[in-house]
């Protein structure tokens, strides 16, 4: 599937058997999202490029954004299924999953990586200058908040440790010192993350809590939390008459 190159009439033309059922309309967004979910049980190197061109497909529905289409792909497993995708491929605790589906030599470890960054786009593009309660309240609902944010203290520890070559309890000073004048991709996918988090916290008070509590976890996530928010900017804008805030 060239979901970025077919029109929807050549994408209904291609299915077959049992989904040729399907005669009166067909939500791409959601027939699109529960195609990703199957990818994911077979994601290797021979067909990484099938899934970036569904999540292309996917986040260039949403950007405009498009309300419409931001709803739809809430009804639907795709924020379980972008959170299996990132734990399945995280980056320090999963080298076996890598290997078993092909994913051996640098470039193709990049090509799965750039996968997950994606996958956390396609979050964020859900909740791009949109303050619908459904969308909002199914994200803070689904998103695992202890499991994102051990993510990011991961990604933290692992930038200081290998990229500045300092002691993971570095202070902040020593840190800022050293900082280079742009992060990798590995670690602009972890700030994505991180905005992802503060933007649900900032209008829904449940995911503001789950933000919020680090009794589960060591000091360092509140270095991590700080080093990610000191490293953010956001300014105000208005669309569609509502002001939002973008990070």
């Amino acid at each position: 599937f060239f979901f970025k190159q077919k029109t929807a009439y050549e994408m209904l033309r291609s299915l077959v058997g049992s989904e040729m059922c399907i005669r009166d309309s067909i939500n791409f967004i959601q027939f699109t999202a529960g195609l990703f979910g199957y990818y994911l049980k077979f994601a290797s190197i021979e067909c990484v490029v099938i899934g970036e061109q569904m999540l292309d497909f996917l986040i260039e529905a949403l950007q405009g954004p498009c309300k419409e289409n931001q709803v739809d792909l809430t009804k639907t497993k795709i924020i379980d299924t972008c959170k299996d995708f990132v734990a399945t491929f995280d980056k320090e605790l999963k080298q076996v999953e890598f290997k078993k589906r092909g994913f051996v030599k640098d470039y193709q470890k990049q090509k799965i990586n750039a996968l997950v960054t994606k996958c956390t786009t396609l979050l964020m593009t859900m909740i791009e200058a949109n303050s619908d309660a459904e969308v909002i309240l199914t994200l803070s609902n689904q998103l695992d908040f202890e499991f994102l944010k051990k993510k990011l203290t991961s990604d933290y520890e692992n930038f200081v440790k290998n990229a500045l070559k300092l002691p993971v309890d570095s202070d902040e000073d020593d840190i800022r010192d050293k900082l280079p004048d742009s992060f990798s991709d590995e670690m602009l996918e972890s700030f994505n993350v991180y905005i992802l988090l503060v933007t649900l916290a900032g209008q829904n008070e449940e995911a503001a809590r789950n933000l919020k509590d680090n009794s589960a976890f060591g000091e360092n996530i509140i270095k991590a939390m700080t080093f990610y928010e000191e490293n953010t900017g956001s300014i105000e804008v208005a669309i569609h008459d509502e002001l939002h805030r973008v990070y």
